[in-house]
């Protein structure tokens, strides 16, 4: 009894632990469900969360930008604010002077007007030194001679470079030669060759368009040859410019990944030099059509001198004093923010091309590199363009062969497919590297098909064993018993001999195959090596013309030697003369009545430099 209560409960038992295991095996089962359904959920959940990362760096990257950009527009429009605050005074006294010269020529002006306009400059703009330049001026032109000089004194004081450079276009301007020449040796002796600001510009102008005059010009080609000597002297500069221009001729030649090179890319050992020199030779057409485009541009000169003269006073007057020119150059980086759409990186690689512009005091040679790169900030005239890239020609060429001095005429090309390895010059040798890749193809594949026999020792085993087999069978009449397993064995023996040959067969076939793809490489290949020849030695000749035409320029033939002592000045035989009924409009230049009077001449004497006169 107890032994079937016994056996009853441990049978219930067993029936409530299988119950219980069946019901935890299907809550695992349930709970591997729900883990993958739950792993699909954070899988949904991860994705959804990499959508909103992305959105929010996008959407983060845009607010960056557009602040970026605001800020930039904000510190544009302050730095104007700055500096029409601090040097908006300076534009009104450019004016004046411009306009002096301007009323003086078509005689609209008399001796109480600019008297008038004296007074109201030193009010304006006392320390400014183009003040008390005016000042002088009108100073000269009114016969008085003590405070012309008490004001060139002053001028002196504040910019003793751009007073002396004004005074010698001033003194040209009205053929005072002798007295031109003190101011322009004056200013070009206070030149140095490695420290010289851009305001000499505006005098190159005076040498390449024949304003000067033959002693003046003579003089200015010494100094300029002592400057290029000096800095000859000392490889630093020389190696400054080299860099810059290989930077300008990258950016002419914008070197990219030439994609159509796939097989040479791949399959050599020189496609990065392929790849440069390529894209190179194609490009530097790039090179020759700037340089040909700016040597033979051309620039209609007017015949009229004072024209010339007051061009070239204008674009001296008007160039940046040092503080207003680092307020420039922030509105200039920040400008071009804006420009590239709040890429500051962008936008200051970008600018880097163009600081040059910007500094206030540079050798001679990247002021001659200002002038044909960053002519648009400094406004030179076409002749001195090609005069300051005919004095820099060694250079570029310098840079240029830097630039392309990767010389692969003869040069021996690796190529590698695989695991066979060659190499050619321009291809020629064709034919020998197919055999030399079928002769490896056939060596690396040899020893696997060979491996491969028809008829192997497990066969022969087979065969034998077959055969005694049989004849045991045979011995014991049991003839049916021993055809059958002869006839086993031979197809047992023919199937294997089959297999084997369709194996080898495979084998050989891939090994034909492997050449074929080899060979389609093989050709490929050195059909864009012979292309690429081809294109090397049209850059060569491409490479030759750029350099030929650089070493045939001659600074001399951009400077024209007119005699200026022999041109008419219609300023000196024109009357000026006043008419009280005539009245200029508020924003013009005097902001008051200008009349007609009798003619007005400048005065015998000069404004000269003080220590001409002992002082």
């Amino acid at each position: 009894m107890n032994e079937d209560r016994a056996y009853a409960i441990s049978a219930a038992n067993l029936d409530a632990l299988e119950r219980n295991l069946n019901y935890l095996a299907n809550n695992v089962d349930n709970v591997e469900v729900r883990i993958e359904d739950v792993n699909e959920k954070v899988k949904k959940v991860n994705k959804e969360i990499a959508t909103i990362n992305a959105n929010i760096k996008e959407l983060i990257n845009e607010i960056r930008e557009t602040t970026i950009i605001s800020n930039a527009k904000q510190s544009i429009s302050l730095l104007q604010d700055e500096i029409n605050k601090k040097y908006g005074h300076y534009d009104k006294i450019r004016r004046k002077i411009n306009g002096l010269f301007q009323a003086i020529e078509v005689g609209t002006i008399d001796k109480n007007t600019i008297k008038e306009l004296k007074e109201k400059a030193l009010v304006d703009t006392p320390d400014y030194w183009l003040s008390s330049a005016f000042v002088a001026i009108c100073s000269w032109l009114n016969n008085n001679e003590k405070e012309a000089h008490s004001a060139l004194m002053d001028a002196i004081k504040k910019d003793d470079e751009k007073t002396s450079l004004l005074f010698s276009l001033i003194n040209l301007k009205f053929d005072r030669y002798d007295s031109s020449f003190l101011w322009l040796k004056r200013y070009l002796d206070m030149q140095d060759a490695s420290h010289i600001e851009s305001k000499i510009v505006p005098l190159l102008d005076t040498l390449t368009n024949g304003i000067l005059d033959i002693k003046e010009r003579e003089y200015f080609l010494n100094k300029i040859s002592t400057w290029t000597n000096d800095l000859n002297a000392t490889s630093n500069y020389k190696n400054i410019q080299v860099n810059r221009w290989i930077d300008f001729l990258l950016y002419l030649l914008n070197v990219k990944d030439y994609d159509e090179y796939y097989y040479v890319k791949n399959y050599t050992n020189k496609y990065d030099d392929i790849n440069r020199l390529t894209t190179i030779n194609i490009a530097q057409r790039n090179i020759y059509t700037y340089l040909n485009n700016l040597i033979n541009e051309k620039e209609e000169i007017s015949l009229d001198k004072q024209s010339q003269i007051n061009k070239i006073i204008n674009l001296l007057i008007n160039n940046y004093e040092s503080d207003e020119l680092d307020l420039r150059k922030d509105i200039a980086q920040n400008k071009l923010i804006v420009e590239e759409n709040g890429n500051t990186a962008k936008a200051k690689d970008k600018f880097r091309m163009s600081e040059f512009a910007y500094q206030k005091n540079t050798d001679f040679y990247s002021l001659l590199s200002n002038i044909v790169l960053e002519s648009d900030e400094l406004k030179p005239s076409i002749n001195t363009k090609k005069l300051s890239i005919s004095l820099l020609k060694d250079l570029i060429i310098n840079s240029y062969n830097q630039l392309n001095n990767n010389n692969l005429e003869n040069i021996s090309i690796g190529i590698k497919i695989n695991n066979f390895t060659s190499s050619t010059i321009d291809g020629s040798n064709e034919k020998q590297l197919l055999q030399d890749l079928y002769k490896h193809i056939d060596t690396e594949n040899y020893l696997e098909i060979e491996s491969v026999k028809l008829f192997d020792l497990k066969m022969l085993f087979t065969s034998l064993f077959g055969l005694i087999f049989s004849v045991v069978l045979f011995i014991m009449q049991h003839l049916f018993l021993g055809v059958c397993v002869l006839l086993v064995t031979i197809a047992i023996i023919l199937y294997s001999l089959f297999t084997n040959y369709k194996v080898k067969k495979s084998k050989i076939e891939k090994r034909e195959e492997r050449k074929k793809e080899e060979k389609t490489i093989l050709l490929n290949t050195l059909a864009e090596i012979v292309d690429f020849r081809f294109i090397y030695k049209d850059g060569l000749l491409m490479k030759n013309k750029i350099i030929t035409l650089l070493k045939s320029l001659d600074y001399t033939n951009y400077i024209k030697n007119t005699d200026s002592r022999n041109i008419n000045i219609e300023s000196q035989t024109k009357e000026f003369s006043f008419d009280n009924n005539k009245q200029t409009n508020k924003t013009d230049l005097f902001e008051e009545r200008i009349t007609k009077t009798n003619k007005i001449n400048p005065p015998d004497w000069d404004l000269i430099p003080p220590y001409e006169k002992g002082v």
